[in-house]
């Protein structure tokens, strides 16, 4: 069972950004219900080395065993596409978005 960090500002709309994210990632590798936990980390100010404040980057990680690279790559793809499209939808101005799939460390992604 994948768990999902979502590194993010507070919203009033973090709830539906997680449930989605976690629905995008369960159907990029063949999940169903209640197969993908998300879970939420506050950002409460992002700056740029040399500069000032900057807009946040949200950050998605998603910690599971290895799968074959192609559903990794899927499910990363999937959370990066819900954050920006949330954003544009809540008007929420985004530094980027940075996704990571995080494997146990004894364990190798399948081809």
């Amino acid at each position: 069972m994948p768990v999902v960090t979502v590194l993010a500002p507070p919203h009033p709309q973090a709830l539906a950004l997680l449930r989605s994210i976690a629905d995008a990632v369960a159907d990029a590798i063949g999940g169903g219900r209640g197969d993908v936990i998300a879970q939420s980390a506050t950002c409460t100010a992002s700056v740029a080395s040399g500069a000032d404040v900057v807009d946040p980057w949200i950050v998605v990680t998603i910690q599971g065993s290895a799968r074959p690279h192609e559903r990794m790559d899927r499910a990363r793809s999937a959370a990066e596409a819900v954050v920006r499209d949330w954003a544009r939808r809540t008007g929420t101005s985004l530094g980027g978005v940075w996704t990571q799939w995080q494997c146990p460390e004894s364990a190798v992604p399948t081809t």
